[in-house]
């Protein structure tokens, strides 16, 4: 997990050096997650090792489903693939306990949500929607969509504090409780830990969806803020409206919450505001 990995790898087209890099990266990417496999059983290894293995095993099986999609295959990249797809069928049956399991689906749907926040929704659109929460407040938006693009320039070049957060978790048990104790020395792992982010990484998620909230109404949020409210939320309230569409659409509800708040100088609940849009899609993206 300790990877700059930003999102989902697409092949970009289909000429011969992007696939053979796409391919290159899935065969390093198996030789990581052989690595953490192997190492797990070790009478040494702690938790970490499943939560990696976990991690680098999900990795793995979705870059192989996506070369299968994005373009043609030549006969020698079919064959890489059926004998990566063999051994991938094994390692999907091993056991991972539930613990590491679960820490290792959170850290991946983080990087995915906090991939979505570098999506740019159209303002025209955002512009409509924050006009029609002013004048309906407590009526749903009409149902419509949001075009949006996406601002490369925009990718972070600052590790995830909950990623960061994790790390301290699973390798320094006692310095994770003294964090815990004085969160003035939060910045010794990232400048931008908060005490929300501990709270999430420690499972404890109605304090961090309240910690998230504050910020927000605070300065607006970063990005990792506004992940952090939305996997939060989604714990506390699964299968919710507003969770599903702060989920899948964090980048709409905050550029709803920013325009409001910028132009009129409401203040804005954001989970409100997240099932007010939940019958808004977006195309683009």
């Amino acid at each position: 997990m300790r990877t700059r990995s930003r999102g989902t790898t697409r092949l970009g087209g289909t000429t011969r050096d992007r696939s053979a890099h796409f391919f290159h990266g899935i065969y390093a990417q198996l030789g990581v997650t052989d690595f953490w496999r192997v190492r797990r059983h070790r009478p040494d290894a702690g938790e970490l090792a499943h939560v990696e293995f976990a991690h680098w095993r999900d990795q793995e099986i979705k870059a192989t489903a996506l070369a299968r999609t994005n373009g043609p295959l030549t006969e020698m990249g079919r064959r890489f693939l059926a004998l990566l797809d063999a051994e991938l069928q094994q390692w999907a049956a091993e056991s991972v306990p539930t613990g590491p399991l679960d820490r290792a689906n959170a850290a991946t749907a983080d990087r995915l949500v906090s991939w979505r926040l570098l999506r740019r929704p159209e303002m025209a659109d955002i512009d409509r929607l924050a006009q029609a929460w002013r004048a309906h407040g407590e009526v749903p938006a009409p149902s419509g969509t949001v075009r949006l693009t996406f601002d490369k320039s925009a990718a972070p070049h600052r590790t995830n504090p909950r990623i960061a957060l994790l790390y301290v978790l699973l390798e320094d048990p006692a310095r994770m409780e003294h964090l815990q104790a004085n969160p003035a020395e939060l910045g010794s792992v990232d400048a931008n830990a908060s005490a929300a982010d501990v709270a999430f990484v420690m499972g404890r998620f109605e304090e961090a969806v309240t910690g998230y909230l504050r910020q927000i109404s605070e300065d607006g949020g970063d990005d990792f803020t506004w992940s952090g409210l939305a996997l939060a939320y989604e714990r506390q309230a699964p299968a919710s409206p507003a969770s599903l569409m702060l989920l899948a659409h964090p980048e709409v509800v905050r550029a709803v919450h920013q325009r409001v708040a910028r132009q009129h100088g409401d203040r804005i609940d954001p989970i409100a505001l997240s099932g007010w849009l939940q019958h808004v899609t977006t195309v683009g993206d």
